[in-house]
């Protein structure tokens, strides 16, 4: 499946963010707890909540989250003890190789085993394989902390902490992915500022977000699945498919950033600074733009750990091409085992080489921001098609019917009746999903009755959420198995 759907359960009711299990049971103890226990096991008390999360969603895989942790902490203590760089490089790799290792098997093996039977005509039988929830996550915490102790991070004494970095269960399943050298210092409890305005920002970001995906992406979802899931799309408008292909645009950012802000809010809670993943991304001018606001931590660390360690642009021309297009290669294969991913990751990639050579980001005129926004957000589009479709086939039958190619007409009923339907609520998301809220922010000020007003939507939007999840009402969780 291209996406799936994130299933904790307690008993055989559904526990994540979005779900009465977590909202009035998980996180209200977790909660309550943390703030009247000793401060001296505040960790131990987190890292256990955050493994009882985990085994209560994929109990099957809980050793395998477990040796990602013992993993990385033997190898960081290893790396940190021994000074000859020889054996550092050593411990390092044989560290990245294990837990490189862990993800291919459950990722990759299958998806190698058919392409190498249908290429080289074998019949090499696949595998029963289920996919652990959140292993690219949590495997990509344990390469940034064997890598920064690499490079010189004093590596955590306490294996509490250090299992607590990895498997903390606000960024455990979905990310942000937070590197190392970025949250170290909050692995102590004592440098956590735990106080009312805190929590209070923390809940007011995780109301944000689960208003973002339960009311925008949930309903925006329902759209999309209706128009991706026709058979034959060359029965259907142009305009139709258009409709399809911007709502998924529009849900898979309203879901995966209202699970960050989400993850942000409750680790500002606990006292966690989680870097923001997403900034505006549909407001950039050009792909470049697009990739510094969208999912901001997996950018980052393909930066800081694949990118820069190949020489970056400190080298020939034909290596920087290389170094690009692998790095954008694994950006594709990370987000699942597909040929659509890694086409989607490929076009990136050389859109962007495209751009570094053609693009002037100094560029001062309206004019030429506002055709690089329309540019890129076609762009975008188009590659979200590629995303959300089954099959490269069907990405090319969708993206046809797009441009007209073979589209049984331009306009169709299934078009006027879904946007009779849904044109409000996409006007919505269209809207929130621009920087227009901030500038009116911007403008306003900090006045009194703004406040109370921004107060009063989002006490609404809350309340409509939890009916909406209680009412049972379509919820799906589009969280990527990476």
């Amino acid at each position: 499946s291209y996406l799936l759907s994130l299933h904790i359960r307690i008993g055989e009711s559904e526990m994540v963010f979005s779900s009465l299990e977590f909202l009035f049971f998980f996180f209200p103890l977790v909660f309550i707890i943390y703030f009247f226990i000793n401060p001296r096991y505040a960790n131990l008390m987190l890292l256990m909540a955050s493994l009882l999360f985990y085994y209560l969603g994929d109990k099957e895989h809980m050793r395998l989250l477990i040796s990602a942790i013992a993993i990385a902490y033997l190898g960081g203590a290893l790396i940190q003890k021994y000074k000859n760089i020889i054996v550092k490089k050593f411990i390092l790799s044989v560290s990245l190789f294990l837990m490189l290792g862990m993800m291919a098997y459950y990722k990759y093996l299958n998806f190698m085993v058919e392409n190498v039977n249908e290429f080289l005509n074998k019949n090499i039988e696949t595998r029963e394989i289920v996919l652990p929830i959140g292993i690219s996550f949590f495997i990509f915490q344990a390469i940034s902390y064997v890598i920064d102790i690499y490079r010189g991070e004093g590596a955590l004494k306490n294996p509490i902490d250090m299992a607590l970095y990895i498997s903390f269960f606000p960024q455990l399943i979905a990310g942000p992915i937070i590197r190392f050298h970025d949250i170290s210092e909050y692995m102590d409890r004592k440098y956590r500022e735990i106080n009312i305005e805190n929590v209070e920002n923390g809940i007011w970001r995780f109301s944000v977000g689960i208003s973002k995906k339960v009311l925008l992406a949930n309903n925006l979802g329902g759209l999309a699945d209706i128009v991706f899931s026709v058979n034959n799309i060359k029965q259907c408008s142009v305009l139709y498919t258009w409709l399809g292909a911007i709502a998924y645009t529009l849900q898979i950012y309203y879901d995966f950033s209202g699970y960050s802000d989400m993850a942000i809010g409750l680790g500002e809670i606990f006292g966690f600074k989680f870097q923001e993943n997403f900034n505006f991304p549909y407001a950039a001018s050009s792909i470049k733009d697009f990739w510094r606001r969208w999912h901001i931590s997996l950018s980052q660390f393909f930066r800081d750990y694949v990118y820069i360690p190949l020489g970056g642009n400190r080298c020939s021309i034909a290596r920087r091409i290389f170094n690009m297009l692998l790095v954008w290669f694994l950006t594709g294969l990370w987000h699942g085992a597909s040929w659509n991913y890694i086409i989607w990751g490929l076009a990136y990639g050389f859109i962007l080489l495209i751009e570094r050579k053609t693009l002037n980001e100094n560029r001062k005129l309206l004019l030429i921001d506002v055709l690089g926004h329309i540019y890129t957000m076609i762009s975008v589009v188009f590659l979200w098609v590629v995303f959300r479709t089954n099959d490269l086939m069907q990405a090319k039958l969708y993206i046809t019917n797009m441009l007209g190619i073979g589209a049984s007409s331009i306009v169709d009923g299934g078009f006027i009746f879904q946007v009779k339907n849904f044109a409000v609520l996409i006007i919505i998301a269209v809207v929130f999903c621009i920087p227009v809220p901030n500038v009116i922010k911007n403008k306003i000020g900090e006045k009194g009755w703004f406040q109370w007003i921004k107060a009063f939507m989002l006490v609404c939007c809350m309340v409509a959420s939890v009916s909406y999840i209680y009412m049972g009402s379509y919820n799906p969780f589009l969280y990527f198995m990476f």
